[in-house]
């Protein structure tokens, strides 16, 4: 049995060596080009800290610290890449799986996205296929609050097209689940106990919300909600190319005033119930 224990330790020591030399090989040097290309396509300044490429438990590229835009607009942690190995000597490279952690985004960057997303020759083949995205840890930053932290999965078909998309905030309070078709992505959300990021602090018991977007702006053609003892139905449109705007029409039934009011009106004390029919607009 002496033989055996020398050859599994001969084994042990090979795994070790091979999964130690992707930290003695340095891949820094492909940094420039990277951001060269990136900055070239996006219109944007990209910067990169550093690459590592590791072989266990699959190999997989490893990017560092990636920042886009002048005033950093979206800054990345990390992100793993995983691809598929045998594809790399094919026209078409298969990314099997893509990991980002610690996303950072701004309203801006919200803005861009739909521009960059149309780059590109859409007649031409796909150097680059992915099969699935995984976001961890992302976060919206806002002037003063933000949204999330939260976590996204999507999955694409084999032409590279998402076939649907999965987004939790941490706290479990929302849920997005979104299912493209064609130019368009049918969603559907679910919130309770949950506060939007942006606008009065409302917190709505429940919410769900359901509708339509496009890379230009989103038509909710369902809204309903419970909230402070009493309900809201209605619809909405939402835009972002050029700034967040939303204007919509709502029925109010039973909702409480005293806690309400002062949350959109500090200051302003009333009480009561309202039933009523807004129309608003916001920018």
């Amino acid at each position: 049995m002496k033989w055996f224990k020398r050859l599994a330790a001969a084994l042990v020591a090979l795994i070790a060596i091979a999964a130690a030399i992707p930290f003695f090989v340095s891949l820094d040097q492909f940094i420039p080009a990277i951001e060269q290309q990136a900055s070239a396509r996006l219109n944007e300044p990209v910067t990169v800290k550093s690459l590592q490429f590791s072989v266990l438990p699959v190999p997989h590229l490893t990017v560092d610290g990636i920042t886009i835009g002048k005033a950093l607009d979206i800054k990345l942690g990390t992100v793993s890449i995983t691809p598929a190995l045998l594809s790399l000597l094919s026209e078409t490279r298969v990314i099997k799986s893509i990991e980002l952690k610690s996303l950072e985004l701004t309203p801006r960057a919200l803005e861009k996205i739909p521009v960059w997303s149309k780059q590109g020759d859409a007649g031409a083949a796909p150097l680059v296929r992915i099969e699935s995205i995984r976001l961890d840890d992302a976060l919206v930053n806002f002037d003063k609050t933000a949204f999330g932290p939260f976590d996204g999965r999507v999955s694409l078909d084999s032409t590279g097209h998402p076939i649907d998309a999965l987004l939790t905030t941490q706290d479990g309070k929302l849920r997005i689940s979104v299912k493209p078709d064609k130019a368009n992505f049918h969603f559907d959300a679910v919130a309770k106990g949950w506060t939007p990021p942006v606008g009065p602090p409302i917190e709505f018991d429940e919410l769900v919300i359901q509708g339509v977007a496009t890379l230009d702006g989103a038509d909710f053609s369902q809204i309903a909600a419970k909230l402070y003892g009493g309900t809201a139905n209605g619809k909405a449109t939402a835009a972002w190319r050029k700034g967040l705007q939303v204007k919509g029409r709502f029925e109010l039934q039973q909702v409480e005033l005293k806690s309400l009011v002062p949350l959109v009106s500090p200051g302003t004390k009333v009480s009561g119930q309202l039933n009523a029919q807004p129309i608003f607009s916001a920018s």
